[in-house]
């Protein structure tokens, strides 16, 4: 009998795709559950380091106190500014003064959502976040998360420290900035606290420092510079190669965000991009060379007055009555007068001597030339002879690393008639005997001064040269408005770089002939007659101890 086959089912196989759902659900709420007391957990902690983190932040009100380190200007009789004092060179300027083309270009450079977040960017802060690990693999620094208002805060409230903590209180303060100021008045801020290089702080005085204009006029090209310089002031320096190319590079990514922006147009940029970047020289020249102890003295007397703070911080505006052109030449005058009276006592000798020609050029750029010297230029004998002497050069320090310092000018020659006033300097400003040959004054290896001759306008410049030496003797001169006693010009000595001891004003001097006013007021009193001659002999001087 063939039984029939019966398929056994048990319960547990039954049962098997329930259990496992139930499994996993248990899990599932297990893990949700730890997840949510997690959580939780962070959010307690979290809120309590924000809690104690931001509770002792400072007051935004105190912002609408700002008093910045300001410099102080001091200005001629004419009204040419000669000199700043100053800590920090800053010239604080209201938001409605600074062109809207430079704002617009900071925003483009800093924080394009500027005028559209309340203090802080998710967008930016999500992204630097993201970047972040990479970063610092990579060993760099993680940035990228601040605005302009947290620029602010960070500058002015919160402190400069890399870390979690200063960055939750930045935004915090950011947070409240924006409630309590609009936006010209924070970016008022920004731009007159921030750091551009050379000394720079602001953008107007980065305007003088770096282009030597006014910001109203600034080329687009220039602005861009300036919005880019803050990221690394050092980074984009303009007297050098790589600096210049880095600043062009940065300048055309803040034109590319204007134009993405809308604040400009393609063909601007294009123009902008293309234009010439260079630093000027302020407050240099003849004219402030020459101003050097009238304005030491106006610092003093400032100082006196006003204390140290009032006088680098203060922002004042001091009027001299200094005359430029009259100053000028009064050193000029006093210049030439030591010059011509040092070399009617003769020639004291070179400033150093090689012993060796064979690295003459090695060893002369290493020789310290005075300071204040002008146009002369310190040279070693290469060959003297009866007649005349040859002198060799090196670069002057300014020179630019990239280029060939010409073969022309490091030759030169010296002819005996050249240094015929260098006879020999003897004792009690006697000199010596004439000179009969340039080899009897000067030896091959000698370090001296020389001046190169003067030649026609558009001629080439001379290979022929003068022998020169700094004065021995000093001197200063005072030039006053006999109806006013207003001080037009000051001199105190051949030079402040040599010697800032002022003898216009410093110095003991002889009476001279300043004795004879009062002598001869006395004698016309008493009824001298103006032809009378008096004999004053020695037995007629009693000398007393006092």
């Amino acid at each position: 009998m063939i039984r029939p086959m019966t398929e056994t089912i048990s319960a547990t196989d039954t049962n098997n795709p329930t259990n496992r759902r139930s499994k996993i659900w248990k899990a599932f709420k297990w893990l949700f559950g730890i997840g949510l007391v997690l959580g939780l957990i962070l959010a307690i902690v979290a809120f309590v380091l924000l809690v104690k983190w931001t509770r002792d932040l400072p007051s935004v009100e105190s912002l609408s106190e700002y008093e910045p380190p300001v410099m102080s200007r001091v200005h001629a009789g004419d009204g040419k500014l000669i000199y700043e004092f100053s800590k920090q060179a800053r010239v604080f300027v209201p938001v409605n003064t600074i062109p809207r083309e430079l704002q617009l270009a900071f925003v483009s450079a800093e924080d394009q959502r500027f005028y559209r977040h309340n203090g802080w960017d998710p967008i930016g802060l999500t992204r630097a976040a993201l970047s972040a690990p990479m970063k610092k693999i990579k060993g760099r620094r993680i940035g990228g998360t601040s605005t302009l208002t947290q620029q602010v805060a960070k500058n002015f409230l919160v402190g400069d420290d890399y870390s979690i903590k200063r960055k939750v209180r930045e935004i915090a303060i950011a947070r409240r900035m924006e409630k309590a100021f609009s936006k010209d008045e924070i970016i008022e801020l920004y731009l007159n606290e921030i750091y551009f290089g050379r000394g720079a702080y602001g953008v107007a005085a980065a305007s003088l420092k770096h282009f030597g204009k006014p910001m109203q006029d600034l080329t687009l090209a220039e602005m861009t510079y300036l919005a880019a310089v803050p990221k690394g002031p050092s980074n984009y320096r303009l007297d050098d190669e790589r600096g210049y190319q880095r600043a062009k590079n940065r300048q055309a990514y803040i034109l590319g965000r204007m134009v993405e922006d809308g604040y400009i147009t393609q063909s601007e940029a294009d123009a902008a991009k293309a234009g010439e970047l260079d630093w000027t020289k302020r407050l240099e020249g003849d004219e402030y060379l020459a101003s050097e102890y009238f304005v030491e003295e106006a610092r003093k007397k400032i100082y006196k007055m006003y204390g140290e703070d009032e006088l680098y911080e203060g922002g004042l505006s001091i009027r001299t009555t200094l005359d430029t052109s009259m100053q000028l030449e009064g050193r000029r005058a006093l210049r030439r007068g030591l010059e011509l009276m040092d070399r009617r006592h003769g020639y004291r000798g070179p400033l150093t001597s090689f012993e060796r020609l064979s690295d003459w050029k090695k060893e002369l750029a290493g020789v310290n030339a005075p300071l204040d010297i002008g146009d002369w230029r310190v040279a070693v004998v290469l060959e003297s002879g009866e007649q005349s002497a040859k002198l060799g050069f090196t670069a002057p320090a300014d020179w630019p690393e990239d280029e060939t310092f010409p073969e022309t000018s490091s030759k030169g020659t010296l002819a005996l008639s050249d240094i015929a006033w260098a006879k020999k300097a003897l004792p009690k400003g006697a000199v010596g005997r004439d000179l009969k040959s340039v080899k009897s004054v000067l030896k091959a290896g000698d370090v001296i001064l020389v001046q190169r001759k003067p030649v026609k306008p558009g001629a080439e410049p001379s290979t022929q040269y003068n022998l020169r030496q700094v004065p021995k003797a000093n001197g200063g001169l005072v030039a006053m408005d006999p109806h006013t006693g207003r001080v037009l010009a000051m001199v105190g000595g051949y030079s402040f770089e040599q010697s800032q001891f002022n003898r216009a004003t410093q110095a003991k001097r002889q009476p001279g002939s300043a004795f004879k006013p009062f002598v001869y007021a006395a004698a016309l009193e008493n009824g001298f007659p103006t032809a009378q001659i008096e004999f004053v002999e020695p037995q007629m001087i009693k000398l007393e101890e006092v």
